[in-house]
Order: C-alpha cells, then structure tokens, then sequence
C-alpha cells in the first residue's frame, strides 16, 4: 500500500540540480515582494548573482522611471552561487511564477529557484506542504543582447528630505491621483507637501486650478540643516508616482526616506528589515514650462 493511502505525507523536498548556477531557497512572500519592486519599472532585466546577492538596475523606455534593487544573500533561506553570473530575467514570467506561492503562515510557502546553464534558463519549485502539492515551472533566460544595458546612477545634491510612512505616502498619492494628473512634491518647514496645485497652495490661483494639499507632519528637513533654507519644489507625473507608492506598500517596505530638489529627480530610497531588501526608486521631473502648456 502506498504512503499516500496510508496517509502519510509525501517528500516533497525539490529535487535540485547538482550543476546549477546559483540556487536559492526563500518563500512565497519575500520573493513575491522582491519581484513587486521591479515590476512597475520594466518588463525584463539584467540579474546580477554574486556571493553577496541578487542586485539590479534598469530604467523604463522613456527614461523617467528607474530602479535600482539589492537583495542580500543573508536575508534567504539558502544562497549558492558558483560565482558571479548575469542573466536576462523575464520578469514577467517570473512574477507568474512566484505568485503561485502563497504568502500565508510566517513567510509563505517554500520555494527554490535555480539559474541553469546550457542553455541558460530559470527553474522554480514551489511547494504547497498543507496540500501536499508543487509545481515547477521552467522556461529560457532572455539573451542578454536583447536586454537594455544597466543605467548609470546618477549623483545628485538633493538636500529636501522626508520621511513619511510608506502607507502614507501611498494613500496621499492615490488620492492626488483620483484628481490631478501631476502633483507637486515640496515642504513647508518639517512638514512634506504633496500638492496638486502649485508650490502647495491652498488657496486657488488665478487659473482656477484646484487646490490641493496633503501633508504629512513633523517629516521633513533641509540637509544643509539651515532653518531658513528655502524650500526645493518638482512636479511630476502621477502615473509614475502611483506605481512607485503601490509598489513601496504592496512590495512591504518599511521605510522610504524621498529625497527632491528643485526641478531634479525624485529619489524614493526603501529598505525592509527582515528581509534585508534596500535600494531606491528615481523618477524624472516634469518641466515647469512643459506642464504649464498642457
């Protein structure tokens, strides 16, 4: 008589290859959550796998939205890598995979996924114990010639800060975006404005634009730590701004420090704590001149 009808569970411990590339064992909510960052910013991406992690760069088509993500070997269940490899990774394909992983219990269910070689391609094992089910889903790596280089980083003197909760933000930004189609990011002293209409007026202007203010108290500064320092202002593009703060919340950062400056990109730099995630959003300014002639 089998073990099944005898009721006794079955070994569903994934069957892993002797030769891949790099294996990692993690769960369904880490790394859905890790997979929910990148995937406002682009459809496909360069992964970088070395001893210390996974890490990737990449920018949307048209230059406004980018991210750069680490996730740290330490903060997975298991990490080997053979040494440092670079794949194109599907990142829809992905998604649909680690989805099916539940993010029930502590960290969700189990999964294991492996970077095979010849030909190059993405193994994921994913094990419903209560069940008693898997499913291992497999397909090919993208060449990496048919993915977009990696983008520079670029550094910028952003001295506006804040702090607002991760939620927060999120929540102010939907409802700019039930409104507006573009929103100011500003301060008054150490409150962060978030402002559908201009500078963060709260009175209307002579273009009847509504307004519009949210505030987010006690949050913000000027890192030159001058009091009288006058506040840095840029507007963009709700469409980016909604997605950047949807994937912050539903991806579990923690935190999210917003660093702006006065017509500059907006860095939007994350962490979570348990599982070690860290890295930042950064989206392009909509120009003064170009908004004002919509």
């Amino acid at each position: 008589m089998s073990k099944a009808l005898d009721g006794e569970p079955a070994d569903l411990s994934p069957t892993l290859a002797d030769d891949a590339l790099a294996t990692i064992k993690t769960h369904g909510d880490p790394i859905r959550s890790w997979a929910r960052l990148l995937t406002p910013v682009v459809g496909e991406a360069k992964l970088r796998i070395d001893e210390d992690g996974l890490h990737v760069t990449a920018v949307d088509p048209a230059n406004v939205f980018m991210v750069d993500l680490e996730a740290p070997a330490a903060g997975f269940e298991a990490f080997e890598t053979s040494g440092e490899h670079v794949v194109g990774l599907n990142l829809a394909r992905f998604q649909d995979a680690v989805k099916w992983a539940r993010k029930r219990g502590d960290d969700g269910d189990p999964v294991a996924i492996e970077i095979l070689d010849d030909p190059s391609r993405m193994r994921v094992t994913i094990t419903r114990e209560d069940q008693q089910m898997q499913r291992v889903s497999e397909w090919f790596t993208i060449n990496l010639d048919k993915v977009r280089e990696e983008p520079n980083i670029p550094s910028l003197d952003l001295y506006n800060h804040a702090t607002p909760g991760v939620r927060a933000l999120r929540d102010g930004v939907q409802a700019m975006d039930e409104q507006h189609e573009k929103a100011y990011l500003t301060r008054d002293g150490t409150d962060f404005l978030l402002a559908g209409s201009p500078e963060g007026h709260v009175s209307l202007g002579e273009d009847d634009e509504p307004a519009d203010t949210i505030t987010c108290a006690a949050t913000a500064w000027d890192s030159r730590d001058e009091d009288a320092a006058e506040a840095d202002s840029s507007v963009f593009s709700l469409d980016y701004l909604t997605d950047m703060a949807d994937a912050l919340a539903t991806g579990k950062a923690d935190r999210v420090t917003v660093k702006w400056g006065e017509e500059y990109p907006a860095r939007f730099a994350f962490e979570h704590e348990d599982w070690g995630f860290s890295g930042h959003f950064m989206i392009a300014p909509r120009i003064t001149g170009e908004t004002e002639e919509d």
